[in-house]
């Protein structure tokens, strides 16, 4: 349900932006009002786009276009190191090697 928040900031953030880089464009001359027209466009395509993922990821179930979406917990690159420690037998206790004995003195 949360996701509709940040979907929302996120848009809202985005169109605010966009809004005021082009009416800063509308004032400029020359190359820079260019500039700030695609400047402009672009932030409310990116506007559009953040709706469109908002809404289509969770429908698609997080696999979007059939490719799993990574997450923090579920990404197997986070826990390589299960494999490479070794694991202990149930019910048994961890040990800790013996220290070495130093070697005794002549004299």
């Amino acid at each position: 349900m949360f996701w509709i928040i940040g979907a929302i900031l996120h848009a809202t953030a985005f169109a605010v932006l966009g809004f005021f880089v082009l009416f800063a464009a509308r004032k400029a001359e020359g190359w820079l009002r260019g500039l700030g027209n695609l400047v402009g466009a672009w932030l409310y395509l990116l506007t559009v786009l953040a709706v469109a993922c908002a809404v289509i990821l969770p429908v698609a179930g997080g696999r979007l276009f059939g490719i799993t979406m990574p997450d923090h917990m579920g990404s197997m690159w986070m826990r390589h190191w299960q494999n490479d420690c070794p694991q202990l037998a149930p019910g048994a206790t961890p040990t800790t090697p013996a220290m070495p004995v130093p070697p005794a003195k002549p004299g």
